[in-house]
């Protein structure tokens, strides 16, 4: 598909035409399934909305709602009672580094006199060589989404202005910055590491019950590792997940 699209030299205003008459027989031959090909279907189906491959989008306010309903609009959840995070990666440039890509994040929090300070540190690592097309030295603008009145006492690494700001429209807090990889242009190369921090502190009045970590549409599956005072769990995160917070064995 990126060959033709980008590659094919054909008009800039036909060359994707393909992708629309593509998706339509694919409709029409998934509408025609049966039996043990019908479940296969709707499984994937499933799995892709669970996990944000697919997103739904209706004018019909009623059917938008139930996808909401259903956390298959990629909507994020603004009332989470308790610690939440989302990151939210835009890869810059519009290419398709994020397909190569892989990345961790630790998430530590500790207890700081009356306050809770809560650590996010995420890591990329990307194996791919840089060839000028599909992969090339990674630029992205990174945001995590936090509880609402979350106070930011330190970006590390990155480059370029912080944001720093409150969203009210899905009520979070809203820290982020710029990134930049360097390409990895030979296999005798290491793969391209690097990792950005986010430090801050939460709301003084946050129950801290529980830990919600919401997946950003369209990524594959990544690890998290939760480290809770003497409380640490790792995870691999394939859909939104709620992550019970233990202290001191209570």
């Amino acid at each position: 598909m990126e060959t033709i699209a980008e590659h094919s030299h054909l008009p800039q205003a036909t060359r994707k035409a393909f992708i629309g008459v593509m998706m339509q027989e694919l409709l029409t031959q998934a509408l025609k399934a049966r039996g043990s090909a019908l479940v296969h279907i709707l499984d994937t189906l499933y799995h892709g909305l669970q996990r944000k491959y697919l997103l739904l989008w209706f004018a019909n306010t009623k059917s938008e709602e139930l996808a909401v309903h259903y956390h298959w609009a990629g909507r994020i959840r603004p009332h989470v009672p308790s610690d939440y995070l989302e990151v939210v990666d835009m890869n810059l440039g519009g290419h398709k580094d994020n397909f190569f890509m892989h990345e961790v994040v630790d998430v530590r929090i500790i207890r700081q006199h009356d306050r809770y300070v809560q650590t996010d540190t995420i890591t990329w690592y990307n194996p791919a060589l840089d060839n000028g097309w599909l992969v090339v030295p990674y630029q992205a603008y990174v945001r995590v989404y936090v509880p609402l009145g979350s106070q930011l006492i330190s970006i590390t690494a990155g480059n370029g202005p912080i944001f720093d700001y409150n969203n009210l429209t899905v009520n979070k807090t809203v820290f982020g910055r710029h990134i930049s990889l360097p390409g990895r242009t030979s296999l005798s190369q290491p793969a391209r590491r690097g990792s950005m921090t986010f430090t801050y502190l939460l709301p003084k009045t946050l129950p801290m019950t529980s830990l919600w970590i919401q997946k950003q549409p369209g990524i594959r599956v990544e690890p998290y590792h939760i480290s809770f005072g003497s409380f640490h769990r790792s995870v691999t995160l394939r859909e939104d997940t709620e992550i019970p917070l233990v202290l001191n064995g209570t």
